[in-house]
């Protein structure tokens, strides 16, 4: 399967060994920042990757989380996924707003680790605004992690973000929308192989004033 990984190209920050699991290039520079900000992330109950890509974050929570939900809208990273991902997890193959869908109402998917590498700006365009934070919330019920442009600063988002939402893609706004439902604990910058990329480590609100 090590071919496999190989010769999926895009995109270059996800590169790594099998057999042992392990980053190289620009992912280990990645998985540096995020083990330093979010120490606990691969340790916990149940593990959810939004945007799993082509699998490193997802092989590793399914060794010490007890259950990991793997979601990617590419079929040629899925294909992957499903011949090398653990016992302990499943995946689905669709966007994130397809996943919300396909476990709507089903209170037991829940988790309490939910990472989203390089991502927010990609469920922003789905959902047409912020609104996919309402959607974390209902899934999430402790930490969270993300990883990704926070504004139109990141030269790439021009080519991502509609026109008629760019003025919406913000950093005040994204703060707005998450502070509803969480806590930021720390932002810091990623790998800068493009500008204005963090990692921040988000904590569900505990108060859970929002659902008054």
């Amino acid at each position: 399967m090590q071919s496999v990984i190989d010769s999926i190209d895009y995109p270059p920050t996800h590169t790594y060994q099998l057999n042992p699991l392990k980053p190289a290039g620009i992912l280990a520079e990645r998985v540096a920042v995020i083990e330093r900000i979010a120490p606990k992330l691969f340790k916990g109950e149940s593990f959810l990757d939004v945007g799993a890509n082509k699998g490193y974050f997802t092989l590793r929570a399914a060794e010490k989380c007890e259950r990991v939900w793997a979601v990617e809208p590419d079929l040629a990273c899925c294909k992957l996924l499903h011949g090398i991902m653990r016992k302990n997890t499943s995946l689905t193959y669709g966007t994130f707003a397809d996943f919300c869908e396909a476990v709507q109402g089903i209170q037991a998917d829940t988790f309490d680790r939910i990472f989203i590498g390089n991502g927010p700006h990609y469920l922003f365009r789905e959902a047409g605004g912020w609104g996919w934070v309402h959607k974390l919330a209902e899934l999430a019920t402790d930490l969270v992690v993300i990883e990704g442009p926070t504004g139109m600063n990141c030269q790439d988002m021009h080519k991502c973000i509609p026109a008629d939402l760019q003025s919406e893609f913000n950093r005040g706004a994204m703060t707005a929308a998450m502070g509803l439902y969480f806590d930021l604990e720390e932002r810091v910058p990623s790998p800068s192989y493009t500008p204005d990329r963090y990692v921040m480590r988000y904590r569900k609100t505990k108060d859970e004033h929002w659902m008054s």
